[in-house]
């Protein structure tokens, strides 16, 4: 801990986009930039201290459960949620494919909370939501990249092939609440719409 510290000390007189990065901080990183994890699908936040259910994916272990939005979780294998912050219960509920957690959950409609156990398997998370919009008479394409994580340019791809590509009249890359992600997807979601030019270059000191 005290060499973790020091470093994150040093690191931070350099500049303000420089961060240490411990084991477990690198793990979860890989697992967002991935877009797949072995969990049950769904996502949390915080309200009134407690951790509640904020959406649940289709046809995933937690919609098949019956787990809804709104949904308090209040034990997690047996184990109170009271304190974690949403990266501690995460961590709790995601696993390896294959394996059982059992979530104690409460909800408004019912007396006593209960248990509902879902089998972990992967869960692919899409980094871009794609929508058709007319405008004045215009076709164009919204394109919200949420993240930029493996396969972001892909999906771009299909995104733009599905919609009819040449036939568009124009696109909305929505990058609005995106905290970013692999600089190589980033280079090569811009590679996508421009002609020439360079995109990203790195300077060292010397």
């Amino acid at each position: 801990k005290l060499r973790a510290d020091a470093l994150r000390g040093a690191l931070s007189a350099l500049d303000p986009h420089t961060r240490l990065f411990e084991p477990r901080s690198v793990s979860g990183y890989m697992t967002r930039t991935r877009g797949a994890f072995g969990g049950v699908g769904f996502t949390i936040g915080i309200a009134d201290g407690s951790i509640s259910v904020l959406n649940v994916l289709p046809d995933t272990p937690a919609a098949r459960i019956g787990l809804m939005a709104g949904d308090v979780l209040l034990l997690v294998d047996g184990l109170s949620t009271e304190g974690w912050s949403i990266g501690e219960t995460v961590e709790r509920v995601r696993g390896t494919p294959g394996t059982e957690v059992t979530l104690t959950v409460g909800r408004p409609a019912w007396e006593e909370p209960r248990d509902l156990t879902a089998l972990r398997e992967i869960i692919r998370m899409s980094s871009v939501r794609s929508t058709m919009v007319e405008e004045g008479g215009a076709s164009l394409l919204h394109l919200q990249v949420g993240r930029f994580q493996e396969e972001t340019d892909i999906e771009i791809r299909e995104a733009l092939n599905s919609a009819g590509g040449g036939a568009l009249d124009g696109v909305i890359l929505d990058l609005r609440d995106n905290p970013g992600g692999l600089l190589d997807q980033a280079v090569k979601v811009a590679d996508i719409f421009l002609d020439e030019g360079v995109i990203v270059s790195t300077r060292q000191r010397k």
